[in-house]
């Protein structure tokens, strides 16, 4: 196999094993072991109530004595997380559990906040009107996955809080001694919860969510499909004539514009989301553009079969390719990370994967097998002129 067909199978590879990579490490398929849990885990319902944060709710009602149980984790980033009960779905007038994990010494705090107003003086610490059974409350860290688990007695919340709400705060900023949450929260996101079924329902779509999936479906399809069949058609399409060159262009040239798309999607959601980590997936993003800005702008300076520079722009063009699929692999999988693992886009990853992958095989077998009918060829014609030459000796 030559070396662009290496280069692509180690692509493919480090795109299909990269899917394990970034798997999230808690889902509703998961087992729930918390050495620290005072209550079975066994009976909960489960469901994702917030994609974008990997928010996951497990619940149980107990009718005959009016108890819920709730397991709520999240993926650990250092930052706190909190799930209110509020009888109208406003934050003013909820009562709500805050879960974190205590910069000094790794432990898992929790405590009940009452929020009457929007400032410092009307958040109370240790308030609330939810019942709370005793030494039910813990938060823990567990393989990455932030828990924090309680019982509440729910005979005065089933008719006054039907709507749940979670937040989740940036990272590094926790309760200072008093108790108060300096600074405003990253995001909030609002449900509607069943208590008698378990039920739960999003209020209103996370509209950053939506945002953030099309930017990756237009990412994924621009860098991992379009751009990867057009090399496919560098490759496998030179006996093609102009046509390879024509079409080789068309996919990139196009492959281009959807990534340029998908970065001004990225912008405009980012700016949202001041203080999110998105360091890394933007700079290999910039990094990407300038690439395939620099890919576009070759095509104009590409010399003559007959130059002599030919060569070198050849070399140049083909190198700065592979890098480009790479870094463009390597930053979807970060953006998978980022994004939690959304299971629209983890879905279209794989699927994009599948095809690149099986239409890589196909025209590398297409591939070899034309290499090797052409030697075969070339064999015969060299046995022949062979014994053409023997018998011509003969004769003389």
């Amino acid at each position: 196999m030559a070396d662009h067909g290496m280069f692509f199978l180690a692509l493919f590879l480090t795109r299909a094993l990269g899917i394990a990579a970034v798997l999230s490490p808690d889902d509703c398929s998961q087992a729930v072991r918390i050495p620290e849990l005072s209550f079975s885990p066994s009976p909960l319902s489960c469901s994702v109530v917030w994609s974008r944060f990997n928010f996951i709710l497990r619940h149980y009602y107990n009718e005959s004595i009016q108890r819920m149980s709730f397991i709520l984790s999240v993926n650990f980033a250092s930052n706190w997380f909190a799930m209110g009960f509020s009888p109208t779905g406003a934050m003013i007038g909820s009562s709500a559990l805050v879960g974190y994990i205590s910069p000094e010494g790794g432990d898992g705090v929790v405590k009940q906040y009452y929020l009457a107003g929007k400032t410092s003086d009307q958040v109370f610490v240790h308030q609330g009107n939810l019942s709370i059974v005793p030494n039910t409350e813990v938060v823990t860290l567990h393989n990455q996955t932030m828990y924090m688990a309680f019982q509440v007695d729910m005979e005065t919340v089933l008719t006054k809080s039907k709507k749940v709400i979670y937040a989740y705060g940036y990272s590094g900023i926790y309760p200072n001694s008093s108790g108060y949450i300096e600074g405003p929260h990253r995001a909030t996101f609002e449900t509607s919860l069943d208590f008698s079924t378990g039920s739960s329902i999003a209020v209103a779509s996370d509209p950053i969510t939506k945002l953030i999936r099309i930017h990756g479906t237009v990412s994924i399809v621009a860098w991992q499909f379009v751009v990867s069949l057009g090399a496919f058609i560098a490759r496998y399409g030179r006996g093609w004539g102009s046509v390879c060159f024509r079409i080789h262009v068309i996919s990139q040239v196009a492959g281009y514009l959807l990534g340029i798309a998908g970065a001004a999607i990225a912008i405009q959601f980012t700016r949202q989301l001041s203080g999110v980590v998105w360091h890394n997936h933007r700079i290999f993003g910039i990094v990407i553009i300038v690439m395939a800005s620099m890919q576009v702008l070759a095509i104009c300076a590409r010399p003559k079969a007959e130059s002599k520079y030919r060569n070198a722009w050849m070399l140049c063009h083909v190198n700065l390719g592979r890098v480009l699929l790479l870094c463009a692999t390597v930053n979807a999988l970060i953006g998978l990370n980022l994004a939690n693992n959304d299971a629209l886009l983890m879905a279209l990853y794989i699927v994009t994967v599948s095809i690149t992958v099986l239409a890589f095989l196909i025209f590398e077998i297409l591939h070899q097998r034309r290499i090797k009918s052409n030697r075969q060829v070339s064999a015969q014609s060299s046995t022949t002129k062979g014994i053409s030459n023997y018998e011509m000796m003969q004769k003389m």
